[in-house]
């Protein structure tokens, strides 16, 4: 989740899976691993990945959380674009370090049930 989260933050969460919304970072289990990652899709999105760009309702959606990429970056793994619509009680989630993050280019949507909690604040651990 570089650079929203690096290593040695820590992080505050609610154990909720509702009331989610676009751009929540969430923690959620999925094949026994646990994972934290940013909510691009919500239920009903409709969702069109073309290079590093996503459109979602046929808007583009601005990620200022983002580092900034060659325009070249290839996010889709040599696939030319990717279309889905996000089912009902299900989230398309994505990692912030898009060139090396394991989310639902991967694995596909995720299940409300799978998700953990919500964070909602994370801050520096230093030991003096």
């Amino acid at each position: 989740m570089q650079p929203t989260l690096n290593s040695g933050n820590r992080a505050f969460a609610l154990k909720i899976s509702s009331n989610l919304s676009r751009g929540d970072i969430i923690i959620f289990e999925y094949d026994q691993k646990i994972y934290v990652k940013r909510i691009i899709g919500t239920p009903g999105d409709k969702l069109v990945f073309t290079n590093n760009e996503i459109k979602i309702n046929n808007k583009l959606l601005e990620e200022e959380y983002l580092i900034t990429y060659p325009e070249n970056t290839d996010f889709l793994n040599d696939k030319e674009s990717i279309e889905l619509e996000v089912p009902q009680k299900s989230f398309f989630v994505l990692g912030d370090n898009r060139l090396n993050s394991i989310d639902s280019r991967e694995f596909g949507v995720i299940s409300e049930d799978r998700i953990v909690g919500k964070i909602f604040f994370t801050y520096d651990f230093k030991v003096f």
